[in-house]
């Protein structure tokens, strides 16, 4: 009687987490553009991907990166990835983790409709000793 009730609270458990962890998931499709805009943190140049979210019109910028996913710059890829809700994210982190599930297309091309002001700022770092300085030109 002992060895069923332990087996019934196990499938019990089994089924709650199981659920659980289907919530803290989802699988989307998201277009990434061919060219990456390139922003200064402490002064080490940093890219971020360009992307559209599912059906999306307008392009917008994405800060994590997607892991599993290696980036070639004149590709747009259409990739298939899951968004893993993060419970206790770090500080200043994002509360989603994003791992690549496959790649759908992966085309050879110029995206368009990216808006130019995401490229107008240069960015250089100089190195000086152990102090860096971060140089933005026009």
């Amino acid at each position: 009687m002992l060895s069923f009730r332990i087996t019934i609270l196990s499938l019990a458990f089994l089924i709650f987490f199981t659920r659980c962890d289907n919530e803290k998931t989802k699988d989307i499709n998201m277009t990434i553009a061919s060219k990456q805009v390139r922003f200064p943190k402490n002064a080490i140049n940093l890219s971020r991907y360009i992307v559209k979210f599912e059906d999306d019109q307008e392009w917008s910028l994405f800060y994590c990166p997607i892991e599993g996913f290696e980036y070639e710059e004149g590709h747009e890829y259409v990739i298939n990835v899951k968004v893993i809700n993060v419970s206790d994210p770090l500080m200043d982190a994002s509360s989603k983790e994003y791992k690549l599930n496959y790649i759908i297309s992966c085309e050879e091309k110029e995206s368009a409709s990216i808006p130019d002001s995401w490229f107008e700022y240069s960015v250089s770092a100089i190195k000086i000793s152990k102090t860096y300085f971060v140089l933005l030109s026009t």
